[in-house]
């Protein structure tokens, strides 16, 4: 659990620093797209449907190489942090939260600190918005508070690329034009997502961004932030929801926005657990009740001194064991 006796915690969290969140669901390549800045693997990249980011990962990134040297960042680094997605796998998302929340406060604290812009980033080959990625998105959302949303790049990841090659090999290329390509199938993804799901964030001043498999277009987009950090005439520091619920109103992690929502889902989940069980044994006392009397009736059968022997014989022991099978 990150908290103050978390060594990455102290290491990358020091006065100066300029700290920009990477967030998202498990799978959105939140990871990658911190390799792609750094220039190098700093952050482990999951390959199975299990997050890879268990704690959060402060990673600092050498602006000088990486051609991201701005005024602002003189005598200060740049730190992304990578963190583990809220629609977690094994279940975690409460966890998860707190961790997050505790990270965000000590920064808040430090006035030497500040967060320069949030970055929250969405797979674009999910063909639907499913429950958990919408989940995802609410407490993110309530995490930030509509005050931040302006300094929020809603990133997409995954892009096909424009071009495929030719039959002729490598070295020629085409592109694809056809309504059902990948790229097109892609392009009305991020038009529904701007028109439905991030509505709300876009109107309060988030940005959606296409990100795509290069370097430069992941570079680009935090040299955004950075020109938008230096351009603010409000002191640049961004200020999250969860961060004044925490450290100016002392509310515990589960009782702020964000928290609650978690829970909701929790309880929710609790009592579709209890009416399924409930179903579950209600059908099991209805079978039951079915094979008891399919045995009686096969025991009034069997009364006939013809039907143990006759015709009917088989069909009297395979009931039986049917019944003997549900403990009848």
């Amino acid at each position: 659990m990150t908290d103050d006796s978390d060594p990455d915690f102290h290491d990358a969290n020091n006065e100066g620093d300029i700290i920009i969140p990477v967030m998202g669901p498990t799978g959105a390549g939140k990871s990658t797209f911190i390799n792609l800045i750094a220039g190098r693997d700093v952050a482990k990249v999951g390959k199975t449907m299990e997050s890879e980011t268990k704690e959060l990962q402060p990673i600092i990134i050498d602006v000088k190489e990486r051609g991201l040297d701005r005024p602002l960042l003189r005598g200060k680094r740049l730190i992304l942090l990578d963190t583990p997605g809220f629609d977690d796998t094994a279940g975690h998302e409460a966890v998860i939260l707190r961790r997050i929340a505790i990270w965000l406060a000590r920064t808040y604290k430090n006035k030497e600190q500040s967060l320069g812009g949030i970055i929250h980033l969405h797979d674009i080959t999910q063909v639907r918005m499913i429950s958990s990625l919408k989940r995802s998105l609410e407490v993110f959302s309530c995490l930030c508070g509509d005050s931040a949303y302006p300094r929020i790049v809603l990133g997409t990841t995954k892009w096909p690329s424009s071009e495929i090659e030719s039959p002729a090999g490598p070295q020629e290329t085409r592109t694809e034009t056809t309504h059902g390509s990948p790229r097109k199938q892609a392009e009305e993804r991020f038009r529904q997502l701007q028109d439905n799901y991030w509505k709300d964030l876009i109107e309060l001043g988030s940005r959606p961004y296409q990100i795509e498999t290069v370097p430069e277009s992941a570079q680009e987009l935090v040299r955004s932030i950075l020109h938008e950090l230096e351009s603010t005439t409000e002191g640049g520091e961004v200020k999250l929801q969860i961060q004044e619920e925490v450290v100016d109103e002392g509310k515990a992690v589960p009782k702020t926005k964000a928290g609650q929502i978690l829970e909701m889902e929790c309880q929710k989940n609790r009592r579709y657990s209890s009416i399924t069980t409930r179903e579950e044994k209600a059908v099991e006392k209805v079978i039951e009740k079915q094979l008891k009397e399919m045995d009686r009736q096969l025991k009034k059968l069997a009364t006939d001194k013809n039907t143990s022997s006759g015709p009917l014989g088989w069909l009297t022991k395979a009931f039986r064991g049917v019944c003997r099978s549900f403990s009848c």
